[in-house]
């Protein structure tokens, strides 16, 4: 009976290697397939604030930089309005600002992969963004079409606040049609 238990004893050797051989080649393929959603998560994160750093970053500059350095048509009075020109591009601008920052750091800080976007309260808060967003570019709109004289504009100001207006209610159709998109 002594050879059988030797050769049992070799058997449960020969497992316990095999068995500990396919454990370590397991947690190599984890660790390399994380490494590498690590990486698709970087790249992600870089692409987006690329994008982010093209399409907003410029437009908050431009509106803070015009809002308190031009005087051609900025102060103008819009009416029985309190809110000027320059007023709009102020607030658009710092706003445009602070929302660059605050993505910034949620993209920064957030695993693309576990993001949940159907949190409530994140919802509200972009439903309240949205809010002000359009509320704020049609009070725009309607002081520099309507009430003040754009005439008196310098081109720059002129051609830079009419972009900028057709710009934000292009991206705010786009917006809302996305959203209708993925309520459907």
């Amino acid at each position: 009976m002594q050879p059988n238990s030797d050769i049992e004893a070799n058997h449960e050797e020969d497992y316990r290697k095999i068995r500990n051989e396919l454990i370590k080649q397991q947690n190599q393929l984890v660790a390399v397939h994380t490494k590498s959603i690590n990486s698709v998560n970087c790249w992600a994160k870089t692409i987006i604030i690329i994008l982010l750093s093209l399409f907003i970053l410029p437009f908050g500059i431009t509106s803070t930089y015009y809002a308190f350095t031009d005087n051609s048509c900025l102060n103008l009075p819009a009416g029985k309005l309190i809110v000027t020109l320059k007023d709009y591009l102020a607030v658009d601008g710092i706003l445009s600002l602070i929302y660059y920052v605050v993505i910034l750091l949620t993209i920064v800080k957030t695993n693309i992969n576990t993001f949940n976007s159907d949190n409530i309260i994140i919802k509200i808060i972009l439903i309240l963004c949205r809010i002000f967003v359009l509320s704020w570019t049609i009070l725009g709109a309607i002081v520099f079409w309507s009430l003040i004289d754009n005439n008196k504009c310098d081109h720059g100001i002129y051609n830079y606040t009419f972009a900028l207006l057709i710009i934000k209610f292009v991206s705010i159709i786009l917006s809302s049609s996305e959203i209708n998109s993925k309520n459907k």
